[in-house]
């Protein structure tokens, strides 16, 4: 299996322009699973799939204001690029938080915390 370097990663907002300055971003995608047990499963515990559901981090280097607000709804394409392949995570997400970081070493940033609402589409290209 190839390896991708995450050096191509990219972040774009509601189909269209990249964030300027991202420089990380993660997908946490769970499914629940409900519990079905009754006494015919002779001790065994017995599951069924339930909902899905997904949230994202991000972060951007500051570069003016953030580029994002608070309870904002908006449509973001996570991308993984690497030469001739690329896999898009796509989804609506409402931005929870935002933290600033001010490290007295390095670039201020911005991280982004966004709860997916509706489905996640994985795309491969």
């Amino acid at each position: 299996m190839a390896h991708i370097h995450g050096k191509g990663g990219d972040v774009a907002i509601d189909g269209g322009a990249s964030t300027t300055g991202a420089l990380n971003w993660s997908i946490t995608y769970t499914g629940d699973t409900v519990e079905t047990t009754d006494y015919a499963d002779a001790g065994t515990k017995t599951f069924i799939a339930g909902q899905t559901g997904w949230t994202a981090t991000f972060t951007v280097n500051k570069d003016g204001v953030p580029p994002h607000a608070m309870n904002a709804s908006v449509i973001f394409d996570f991308e993984e690029i690497q030469d001739d392949a690329s896999t898009t995570w796509t989804g609506t997400c409402i931005i929870n938080g935002i933290t600033v970081n001010t490290p007295i070493d390095g670039v201020v940033t911005y991280d982004f915390s966004a709860q997916g609402t509706g489905t996640l589409t994985v795309a491969s290209g």
